[in-house]
């Protein structure tokens, strides 16, 4: 049985990782105007088609410089919300199976859960002593992190003075 659920889990695995892949999705642009900071060999490799719109895709030579350089928050924000949503509800499906899988692995094997499981022959030993790791890692940078984050916000406000956040779809463009 437990050879079986790590077929499965391998299985599910890779579906997982190609749905991602397979899931290529994108945003229309009316205009060039809209590939505003983009360099100009980025800009000549999308020109309109011929319902005169421009597609920009989530494959990476599209995505990173896109996330980077344009200037239209807006824009970047409708590229990241359909990068973060490949796979779908296929993967929502197929996470849920891997976690049950693990979870059921994990109790077989004499484990509270997976975390347990996964950490024992690591120096970590246990799930407690992984999330306390997580913890205090997070405590020492925590007041870095927001300086850098602080940092950012400074950067966006000189684009948008009122600006109370950045989202996760401007830090790259205000790094």
């Amino acid at each position: 049985e437990l050879k079986a659920i790590d077929e499965k889990l391998v299985a599910l695995g890779q579906s997982f990782g190609e749905n991602i892949v397979k899931d290529v999705r994108h945003i229309s642009l009316d205009s060039s105007k809209q590939l505003a900071g983009l360099p100009a060999d980025y800009v000549a490799a999308h020109k309109p088609g011929k319902d005169g719109k421009i597609r920009i895709t989530t494959d990476y030579p599209d995505y990173v410089p896109f996330m980077s350089y344009a200037n239209d928050g807006d824009l970047r924000k409708a590229l990241y919300v359909e990068q973060r949503s490949r796979g779908g509800m296929d993967n929502e499906l197929i996470l849920r199976q891997i976690l049950e899988l693990r979870f059921k692995k994990a109790n077989m094997l004499g484990y509270a859960n997976w975390a347990d499981y996964i950490t024992e022959d690591k120096m970590m030993k246990s799930g407690k002593n992984a999330e306390e790791f997580i913890e205090r890692i997070y405590q020492i940078s925590r007041k870095r992190g927001e300086r850098d984050y602080a940092e950012l916000l400074e950067r966006k406000r000189k684009d948008v003075a009122a600006a109370k956040g950045v989202g996760d779809w401007e830090k790259t463009y205000y790094e």
